[in-house]
């Protein structure tokens, strides 16, 4: 994916809050960025997936160091979920609310990716490429409907 189809993707993410909101007191800036900061970390993440489970296939990564870089990633995975969470407990628009706790829910589906990705680099079984490309699969399709790409 080159660099312009990618902002093009952040941007159409992003705007998702932006469009569904009316012009009302009940914009809220913070809550705004903060949509369009886990929309954009959402798909890298999910992207970041599939470029290492592609490259791992390959045998362009090394397996040691993918496991590695996964284990990083889930803990940063599930401290922006935490952090979310906080976001939806405090008083936003349904709208709001909606968008984010569907991401929080992907979040979850690229973790049980991530982890199916990691024991394959370490087992190399064709039962963990599976539940990789399953996991993949039920994650892409709800973060293309939440982000609205094509």
């Amino acid at each position: 994916m080159t660099r312009v189809a990618l902002v093009l993707c952040l941007a159409l993410g992003a705007s998702t809050l932006l469009t569904a909101k009316t012009a009302s007191a009940e914009q809220n800036p913070f809550v705004e960025s903060i949509g369009a900061l886990a929309a954009a970390q959402l798909y890298t993440t999910a992207s970041y997936l599939d470029v290492t489970k592609e490259a791992l296939v390959r045998k362009a990564f090394q397996a040691k160091a993918v496991r590695s870089d996964l284990e990083r990633l889930g803990k940063m995975t599930d401290n922006v979920g935490r952090y979310l969470l906080k976001v939806v407990a405090a008083p936003i628009t349904p709208e709001d609310k909606a968008f984010i706790e569907e991401g929080i829910a992907i979040y979850g589906l690229l973790k049980t990716e991530s982890l199916a990705l990691h024991r394959y680099a370490g087992t190399l079984a064709a039962a963990d490429l599976t539940a990789f490309d399953t996991a993949r699969a039920a994650s892409w399709e709800r973060l293309k409907k939440l982000l609205k790409l094509p």
